[in-house]
């Protein structure tokens, strides 16, 4: 993987964001959007779906997209498909929260192999919501090309148990 870059909302706080929300459904753009005033972001975009929220991006490039991954025609996989398109500079490197109502691990391994920057699974809580856009502003792994895409790298697992000390041994049945 080469040609690293940070994405645009990197290091920045809240209230110098804009925001495009993608969902389908009506009632959760404006639940969403009314969480993301409440959390003093500086514009709040809606989008329908993904091919709306396609053509809303290339004039006006918003700071972060929060996604929901079933939608129609465009769903969440095929719009950060075409988002993360090594051609589509400088677009491609914008930060994208998947929302789904569903935490299956296919989805959930589809999501970020496709260049999701985090995933938060619905019903979304306001506090997690802000944990997420949080995290996401602090994080610095930068974009590298994966074969014909953009995408941050995964975040590295950390070992839930120390490792041993080197006089220990490990017993193993």
């Amino acid at each position: 993987m080469t040609g690293a870059r940070w994405h645009s909302a990197y290091g920045r706080r809240l209230s110098e964001l804009s925001v495009l929300v993608v969902d389908d459904s009506k009632h959760m753009r404006l639940l969403l959007a009314s969480f993301l005033r409440a959390f003093g972001c500086a514009k709040v975009f809606q989008a329908r779906n993904g091919a709306e929220a396609l053509d809303m991006i290339r004039p006006a490039m918003p700071d972060l997209v929060l996604l929901d991954w079933e939608m129609q025609p465009v769903n969440g996989e095929s719009f950060l498909r075409e988002l993360r398109d090594v051609e589509n500079r400088p677009h491609c490197f914008m930060p994208v929260v998947v929302l789904t109502g569903h935490a299956e691990p296919k989805l959930i391994k589809a999501a970020f192999a496709g260049g999701a920057s985090q995933l938060l699974v619905k019903p979304v809580k306001p506090q997690l919501l802000l944990e997420r856009l949080e995290w996401v502003l602090q994080d610095d792994r930068p974009f590298e090309r994966a074969g014909e895409i953009y995408r941050q790298p995964p975040i590295a697992k950390k070992s839930a148990a120390p490792s041993p000390a080197k006089d220990e041994f490990i017993l193993i049945d």
